[in-house]
């Protein structure tokens, strides 16, 4: 989630803000990306809330129609922030923040930290759904109920403790959906041996295959 909430922030203020407040704001979204503890967490909301009380009359700043009559009569709006895009930027992270979205990956749901921190980005996830989009895409001719199997089984796939075939076809029955039943293996009646022949073979070679030893060029003996 950091990085799609940096690149909003990248979005409103571009790679090079050309203002000292879009350049500091810049600088704290990229150090949104490395916190990785509780601890550097809380230093980087209060320097959030430090970016807010020190620009806050700057983000506040507004441009009325008599200032600037022709962007007026465009919009038909009477005043407009004088920076909106970085003010924007700025009330983004302030909002994601008060709602606790930002580092929901170092706490657990009850408030604790957590031993271990959870995945910062959605990378992981994205991997597994390309996995099943193209196996989808490999079977664009199937049902509605084939293409929910095949996207359940390559889930099934990355399960850490996967559930035995029986329990799956169990789970399949139980929630109505069309009857399946495992596939045996077609029975097949192969030869003893590699080396036997059908009836009627043999191995000795006839003239009528060409086979037999030739003398000279290509057979030829003049």
């Amino acid at each position: 989630m950091l990085i799609h909430v940096h690149r909003d922030t990248v979005r409103d203020l571009t790679l090079h803000p050309k203002t000292t407040p879009g350049k500091a704001l810049l600088r704290h979204s990229r150090a949104l990306l490395r916190v990785s503890t509780t601890e550097q967490a809380s230093k980087w909301l209060v320097t959030l809330n430090d970016y807010g009380t020190q620009y806050r009359s700057w983000l506040n700043q507004r441009t009325t129609a008599e200032q600037d009559p022709q962007t007026a009569a465009r919009t038909g709006r009477k005043w407009w922030y004088a920076h909106p895009r970085v003010r924007r930027a700025w009330r983004r992270l302030e909002r994601l923040a008060k709602q606790g979205q930002l580092f929901a990956y170092l706490t657990t749901p009850d408030g604790k930290p957590r031993p271990t921190p959870a995945e910062r980005t959605t990378n992981p996830v994205e991997a597994v759904n390309a996995q099943v989009r193209d196996r989808l895409r490999h079977h664009r001719g199937a049902t509605p109920d084939h293409q929910a199997a095949i996207a359940e089984w390559t889930l099934h796939t990355y399960t850490q403790a996967p559930a035995t075939p029986a329990v799956i076809l169990a789970d399949w029955n139980a929630q109505g959906r069309p009857k399946r039943t495992r596939t045996p293996k077609p029975k097949t009646n192969k030869p003893a041996s590699t080396n036997q022949h059908p009836a009627g073979w043999g191995t000795t070679p006839t003239p009528e295959e060409g086979l037999w030893a030739r003398k000279g060029w290509a057979g030829r003996t003049s």
